[in-house]
């Protein structure tokens, strides 16, 4: 009974937040169109804040729903039970390339937006600065790769890096939540964050080629 309310009053937030940025976004319209420059830069800053927590209220929740249920289907494949076939190569998944690339996309929309009708600088560094984060994003999860052979790690980004690291010069291998951390005899760090490929499989690859005992960070 208490999960049902919540999800209406939920529901209810998140179609109240989308109904204010409409009507923001109407408000703006009509400010601009009567010359009322400081209104229309009122209009916009809220049109964007709200739009952007309407968003985030639909898209955290679904992206958590989702690695749950990914997690829960995971969770009855020991890892001992797994056979690794080499090479392996971790990638993000289409899903979390479409959503970044969506982000970024919206981000570049809104920029583009506001520079043409210039209600607010604080508007415009705003989603500029979530069109570069969100673009960067979107490049890292659609040409990030990791390969896992059976004698070497190698590391791809291109064009900027390209790298190989034996399992030889593994020294430390910390388990932190939501990503994993491999330190190699030069000092080099590899992080590999959640979606990117399976992590239970990357372990299981790890404690049969790497010496070294997986720690929790």
């Amino acid at each position: 009974m208490f999960k049902k309310s919540f999800r209406k009053a939920y529901l209810l937030i998140i179609v109240s937040l989308a109904s204010a940025a409409i009507a923001c976004w109407y408000g703006l319209t009509s400010a601009r169109d009567q010359g009322n420059l400081h209104l229309a830069s009122l209009f916009a800053e809220m049109c964007a804040l709200l739009s952007a927590a309407s968003i985030l209220c639909v898209v955290v929740p679904l992206a958590s729903r989702i690695s749950t249920r990914e997690n829960q289907q995971k969770r009855y494949r020991p890892l001992c039970d797994q056979v690794n076939s080499f090479p392996y190569t971790a990638r993000h998944s289409g899903k979390d390339k479409l959503i970044a690339l969506l982000f970024a996309l919206f981000s570049a929309f809104l920029f583009i937006l506001f520079l043409t009708k210039r209600p607010s600088v604080l508007v415009e560094i705003v989603c500029l600065s979530g069109t570069i984060v969100f673009a960067y994003l979107a490049y890292r999860y659609f040409l990030m790769t990791i390969s896992f052979t059976d004698k070497e790690i190698e590391v791809k980004l291109f064009p900027f890096i390209h790298y190989f690291e034996r399992y030889s010069k593994v020294t430390a291998v910390l388990a932190k939540r939501g990503n994993l951390q491999l330190h190699f005899l030069d000092g080099r760090v590899l992080s590999i964050w959640r979606g990117l490929g399976d992590l239970e499989k990357i372990v299981s690859i790890l404690e049969e080629r790497v010496k070294v005992t997986p720690k929790l960070g």
